[in-house]
C-alpha cells in the first residue's frame, strides 16, 4: 500500500465524501493526511505548501476534467511543490482515435451529469510540455486494464514522467 510505504502521504481531492472514505479506510496520523484541494490551486493550499517538496505525485482519474486553458496553470503550480528529483504517475481514460468532449453528459453509473474531455495520446504529450520543459521525461506511456474495455471510443492509459 502506497500510504504505508511513504514517509509522508498527502491525498487530495475536490470531493469531501471521497476523502472521508479514504480517512475511514486508513485513518490519519502524522505520516499521512487527506485534504480538500482542487488541482489548479494546489500551490495555494497551506497543507501542501507546508509539506512540500514532494517527490512522487499520483494523478488518477483527474486530468480528463481539466480544461485545455487550465493545464499550464495546473502543472506550473505542481512544479512549485515538487522536489528536484520527482516522479509523476498519471492515469486517465484517453480517446482512441480523436478527441471526445462530453458536456453535461448524463451517466447512469454516476447518477448525475458531468463534463469530460477524452484527449488523444498526442494531445496529452503536448500538454505535458510544461513538465518536459522543466526537466521531466516521459519514461512510460502505456495502456492498462485492456481486458476491461468500457467504451469503444476510450481506453485506460497511464503515463509516468520522471525528473532527476
Amino acid at each position: 500500500m502506497i500510504v504505508l510505504n511513504s514517509k509522508y502521504y498527502l491525498g487530495t481531492d475536490f470531493a469531501e465524501d471521497l476523502l472521508n472514505i479514504a480517512r475511514k479506510r486508513i485513518g490519519c496520523n502524522n505520516s499521512y493526511d487527506f485534504q480538500i484541494c482542487d488541482f489548479i490551486n494546489i500551490y495555494d493550499n497551506e497543507v501542501v505548501k507546508s509539506n512540500a517538496p514532494f517527490n512522487k505525485v499520483i494523478l488518477a482519474g483527474l486530468i480528463m476534467y481539466i480544461n485545455d486553458e487550465e493545464f499550464n496553470i495546473c502543472f506550473e503550480n505542481l512544479l512549485k511543490v515538487l522536489d528536484k528529483e520527482a516522479m509523476i504517475y498519471i492515469a486517465s481514460p484517453i480517446a482512441t482515435k480523436e478527441r471526445l468532449t462530453l458536456g453535461d453528459f448524463y451517466s447512469n453509473e454516476l447518477n448525475s451529469e458531468y463534463n469530460v474531455i477524452y484527449r488523444t495520446i498526442d494531445e496529452y504529450i503536448d500538454v505535458f510540455k510544461v513538465l518536459i520543459n522543466n526537466g521531466f521525461k516521459i519514461i512510460e506511456n502505456e495502456m492498462f486494464l485492456t481486458d476491461k474495455k468500457q467504451y469503444k471510443e476510450t481506453e485506460r492509459h497511464y503515463f509516468i514522467l520522471n525528473r532527476g
